[in-house]
């Protein structure tokens, strides 16, 4: 039985996420990294990257995006670069190896038509719009309602995270474009060959 959120008016996300966050830290930064990050946070923050807990599959969501926040401006120094390559492991970490084999065999359209689905299994809120586009070359996305459309790192942090993903599938040369049309809506294209 899932257990809902405590306050389910705060977006939440699945907690399978902070595992691979700390693990991707280690393995590009090492433990001094992972110290610098735990040093930058808020103590509420800090608390729930740090206690270990198997019952609730929720963590709030404001605590993951101060945790890239810090990330991204400790050991990754404010490099671009390195902060994707740090969404890029914690996608390695928390797909795992079945999800990574999967998506080796699959054809970049059908992986478009279920993340709408995906995105509302490990979200509380948002809505992510998917759609191929003729030819079937590229696909659009539309994110509205999230938490992760606020600042331009967390919209970077999105994209760069579904760039990634489609680069594991049987797509090739994987670019992407975005940009916020309302407020709170992030459009996002991702291309292949």
């Amino acid at each position: 039985m899932i257990k809902l959120p405590v306050n389910p008016k705060e977006p939440m996300q699945k907690r399978l996420y902070l595992a691979a966050m700390k693990r991707a830290a280690v393995l590009l930064w090492g433990d001094d990294g992972l110290n610098e990050i735990a040093r930058a946070l808020p103590d509420d923050t800090r608390e729930e990257f740090f206690r270990v807990v198997q019952t609730d599959p929720w963590i709030a969501a404001r605590h993951y995006i101060k945790w890239m926040y810090v990330a991204h401006e400790g050991p990754a120094r404010l490099s671009l670069p390195k902060t994707r390559e740090y969404i890029n492991r914690i996608f390695d970490f928390s797909g795992g190896i079945v999800l990574r084999s999967m998506l080796r065999m699959a054809d970049p359209v059908s992986v478009t038509m279920r993340l709408g689905a995906m995105w509302k299994e490990e979200n509380t809120h948002g809505e992510l719009e998917a759609s191929v586009e003729p030819g079937g070359k590229s696909a659009t996305f539309r994110l509205s309602g999230s938490p992760y459309t606020a600042t331009p790192q967390t919209r970077g942090g999105i994209v760069e995270q579904y760039r990634y993903a489609y680069s594991m599938t049987r797509a090739k040369d994987v670019t992407e474009t975005h940009a916020l049309e309302k407020p709170s809506t992030l459009v996002f294209r991702i291309r292949w060959t």
